[in-house]
Parts: structure tokens; sequence; C-alpha cells
């Protein structure tokens, strides 16, 4: 079982796919982070929320294979190392993952949660998950100079947009532009940012970004802005 929106439970494509545990740990991401910063300062604010909080952790990582009403990590591969955000939707190239940037968000959130509870175990448990999709975000989706698992002509992208059980593909859902499919590598800047955007990829990719961190329309543009601070603030 799992949490699920009251607008997806009759419609499957509602809320992306929510009932059918689509995305989940990218939207239960940001309400598990928010909680923690907010928890972290406000000891009975985080007292009065924690185990509703709680039932966001479990469903995306719960660590028990006895528990009862969640599964167990229901969206990490450990042999990948990183996740994959297609629920139950069945696609001819199998399992997906589009945005490793909120999917880092949301083992972020889940290790400042522990940090706000002075739970070492769920700290950790963030810890692991966070440490295992950024690595695997570097090698499969950041295309630098230097990555040998994309041959040429995908090699020249540089990034990864969609990687599947099956094959990679360079636009996202939603659209082919250039903001897009590195926008959503890099959205939402949190302090673990500086982790994720390895400066060699930046330098490595900024030729094929640079002219729409001019153009693209201000929210896409900012993104691109920000991943550029990191190498020059």
């Amino acid at each position: 079982g799992g949490l699920v929106s009251t607008n997806s439970w009759s419609n499957k494509h509602a809320d992306f796919g929510n009932a059918w545990y689509n995305d989940h740990y990218f939207h239960y991401g940001y309400f598990i982070f928010s909680a923690a910063v907010v928890g972290r300062k406000d000891l009975a604010w985080l007292q009065k929320w924690k185990e509703p909080v709680l039932h966001l952790v479990r469903d995306i990582a719960n660590p028990s294979a006895t528990d009862s009403q969640y599964t167990q990590f229901r969206h990490k591969d450990w042999f990948c190392g990183h996740s994959w955000a297609s629920g139950l939707f069945q696609f001819f190239s199998g399992r997906n993952q589009e945005s490793t940037s909120e999917a880092v968000n949301a083992w972020y959130g889940i290790y400042l949660f522990g940090l706000a509870l002075q739970d070492d175990r769920m700290r950790d448990l963030g810890r692991v998950l966070l440490a295992t999709e950024i690595r695997s975000s570097w090698r499969y989706w950041q295309i630098d100079d230097a990555n040998d698992i994309y041959p040429s002509p995908f090699h020249e992208n540089k990034v990864a947009t969609i990687v599947w059980s099956t094959k990679a593909d360079r636009s996202t859902w939603f659209g082919s532009n250039v903001e897009y499919t590195f926008g959503i590598q890099m959205l939402p800047f949190t302090p673990m940012s500086e982790e994720l955007l390895r400066p060699v990829w930046i330098k490595d990719s900024m030729h094929v970004w640079w002219e729409a961190a001019q153009s693209a329309a201000e929210q896409w543009r900012a993104f691109l802005l920000m991943s550029y601070a990191l190498i020059e603030p």
C-alpha cells in the first residue's frame, strides 16, 4: 500500500499518476525537506507533525521488510544505485527516471528530517540513499567530456534527460527545449546542489545550454544561471 492523493483515487493519470505510485518521491520529498527545515527550529511543530511526515518517509523509503502498510524501498534500485519513478505504469522500454535532482532532494530531506528528530538511523538511511543517487546521477545522467557511457551523437547532448531500463532520451516528458533538459536535472536548488552538480559537468555542457540561459523563460533560465553560479559565484 501507500499514500495517494484524493484526485488520483478515481483517475490514475491525475497528479502525475499518484494513485499508481508514480513520482511519489519527487513530490513527497518537498514536504519532507520542508518539514525538516521547519522542525529543526520549531520543536513543538515537529512533535505535532512528526507522525504524518513519517508516513511520507515510509511511503518512499521504508527500510522494513515487515511493514504491513508500506512496501520496502518503493523507488530505489540498489543494483543500479539510482531510483525509478514510473510506479505501476508499464512501458515498452521498462522503468524510467527523469529528474535526478528531485530524487536527490527527497533523500536529502530524509537525511535532514533524521537530523531534526535526532534519529541516527533515519539520518543514515537518508545518507546512503543520497550518496548512491548522486553517484548514479554523475554516471548516467551528467555527460561530461570524459563520460564513456554514451556514444556520439548522443554524447554531444551532454545530458541524458530520461534514463530507461533499455534506452536513454534527450527530451523531457513535457518538451525538448534545452532549458528543460538541463533544468529538470538541477531543480530544486538547495545546499546539496553543490554536491550534485559537478563543476566539470557544468563547464563541459555550458556550450549546449548557454544560449538558452540568455533567452529562455525566466523560471527555466534561472536554473541554468544558478548552475553557472556554482562555478562562478
